[in-house]
């Protein structure tokens, strides 16, 4: 018995050993286990802060367990402020926190990961777009302990997507205004051109009478003029998208010109039948003080579009324009009608280029939509601001400021009228016509036939320098710019090194400032746009031809 007992106590302490070893074993594992969870714990904790993606670990009833720096990044709650907190009260609109919670629900009952976009919001309540992909957390018994979210701010991309489309709907509209533009121009320009086609061949009947004769040709005029402005629409409107407008200030007298304006319109509401309207003149600064700098194509182009509408669109009642201080920097003008008004969900597209308040518009009272919107572009252009009230059935008023830019009146060239009782006896002066388009020539043929003055014809550059250096008596040129090889500014040039004192008159179809400039820029003396006006042709002749007698 007494040897039984070592061996028993041998036995017992040999199978104390084996649990040594084993627990020394698994806590040799506990060890690597617990290493290699702080080693993924850490690099966990260091991808989600490190990481674009916000990470956020919520609780079965929505609460914040765990909240990463880049969740504070995107919305604005430090780790402190949102542990603990329920996600409805933290990140959700008002409208969207029983469809997230549903969501939230769905995923601990289906124990599968879902991925959503929402609005959301930032502690500042500003709204964010957000992506999240959201994975069920569950214990080593495969219980639900909560949801672990991954969350992406893509609201700058929806911003791009939102403009994107935004400018792709605009590129529409403005394909489809386009698109309508063009056919309102068809109408447009067919009108005039069957008036000018068709009563152009009503003049080769030789039985009609005089009386006839005077009346076709001053419908012809009347189309030719409409046309003209149709073109001039078209120009400008390109001109202004393109920023190829230049401002060109210079003295203007307010008064000298809405005076000018005043009889131009009552002569024009005379001719079309417009007498039921009655058009009033206020001014209400003194004309001292209505000298101006600016410039004064652009605003009487403004004001000529206008005027030109109020007139249009009302049958009959009161068309008042003027202009007086809006403060001590700025001038007010405005022109107000008693017409068919604009309703007021209209008022917005007013100043839209290619739109009228709506295409039965377009058809009873025609035009091209294309006269507020530049007239919103050139006074912007000048400086200042254009605005509209209206009620419909009730008439319209238009309103633009421009800076107000004094002129001393002792600076202020004064505004001479155009003296058209002009002396046109030339009997003993040579022009030479540089042109290559035959109606051009033709009709610069009739017009100084009257003068006596004898013409030479050049049609191009070199042949008008070959006839200059034959002949020194020439005493003007009319030279066309677009010329076929070299073109009017070139040949002015060379003119000018053969004779310096030789007046050249430039004639081109550019009718902005910058032509202009363009031409006194090469050597030109004078300039004229066509389609020429006999009138202003003849005097600037004749303004060169007196200085050589």
């Amino acid at each position: 018995m007494e040897n039984k007992q070592p061996e028993k106590l041998r036995e017992e302490n040999e199978i104390l050993k084996e649990k040594i070893l084993k627990l020394e074993k698994e806590l040799i594992q506990a060890r690597i286990l617990q290493d290699d969870w702080t080693r993924l714990s850490v690099k966990f904790k260091f991808l989600t802060e490190n990481t674009p993606l916000g990470f956020i670990e919520w609780t079965t009833d929505f609460r914040v367990r765990e909240w990463s720096i880049s969740a504070s990044k995107i919305f604005g709650y430090t780790s402190e402020e949102a542990l603990g907190k329920k996600g409805t009260d933290l990140i959700l609109p008002d409208d969207l926190k029983e469809t997230a919670c549903a969501l939230f629900q769905k995923i601990i009952s289906e124990k599968t990961p879902l991925s959503n976009s929402n609005k959301n919001c930032r502690k500042n309540r500003s709204i964010i777009y957000c992506e999240w992909y959201n994975i069920p957390v569950t214990d080593i018994d495969g219980n639900i302990t909560g949801i672990a979210s991954f969350v992406n701010d893509v609201t700058d991309h929806i911003k791009k997507e939102e403009e994107l489309e935004k400018a792709k709907q605009k590129a529409e509209d403005s394909d489809n205004l386009k698109s309508y533009f063009l056919a309102n121009m068809s109408h447009e320009i067919r009108t005039p051109m069957n008036g000018i086609l068709g009563f152009a061949e009503l003049l080769k009947d030789p039985d009609i009478n005089e009386e006839k004769k005077l009346e076709y040709v001053e419908r012809i005029n009347s189309c030719g003029i409409h046309l003209l402005h149709l073109i001039n629409d078209i120009i400008d409107i390109s001109k202004l998208e393109a920023g190829k407008i230049a401002v060109y200030e210079r003295e203007c007298s307010l008064s000298a010109l809405f005076f000018e304006l005043f009889f131009f319109f009552q002569s024009e509401n005379v001719r079309n039948d417009k007498s039921k309207i009655e058009l009033v003149l206020q001014k209400e600064i003194e004309d001292d003080k209505g000298r101006i700098l600016t410039d004064i194509t652009r605003l009487r182009q403004i004001l000529t579009n206008l005027i030109g509408n109020a007139i249009k669109f009302t049958r009959q009642g009161q068309v008042a324009f003027g202009y007086t201080f809006k403060d001590k920097q700025n001038v007010l003008f405005f022109v107000k009608d008693t017409g068919i008004g604009i309703p007021k969900e209209k008022l917005s597209i007013i100043f839209d280029r290619f739109r009228q308040v709506d295409s039965s518009t377009t058809r009873k009272f025609g035009g091209t939509g294309l006269g507020l919107a530049i007239s919103k572009g050139l006074v912007e252009l000048l400086g200042g601001t254009i605005w509209v009230e209206s009620e419909e059935h009730e008439g319209s008023q238009f309103y633009f400021t421009l800076p107000y830019k004094r002129i001393p009146t002792n600076t202020l060239s004064e505004i001479k009228p155009v003296n058209k009782a002009i002396d046109c006896s030339w009997s003993n002066k040579i022009i030479l016509i540089v042109e290559d388009d035959d109606t051009s020539i033709r009709y610069y043929q009739e017009v100084l036939s009257k003068t006596k003055a004898q013409m030479l014809h050049a049609r191009t550059a070199k042949r008008a320098i070959e006839l200059i250096r034959k002949n020194q008596k020439i005493d003007l040129v009319l030279m066309d710019i677009q010329l076929l090889g070299m073109n009017g500014y070139e040949a002015t040039k060379k003119i000018k090194e053969i004779n310096p004192l030789l007046p050249v008159i430039a004639q081109t179809a550019g009718a902005m400032e910058e032509d202009r400039k363009k031409c006194i820029d090469s050597g030109c003396d004078d300039y004229i746009s066509k389609p020429i006006d006999k009138i202003v042709l003849l005097e600037k002749i004749n303004r060169f031809l007196k200085e050589k007698r």
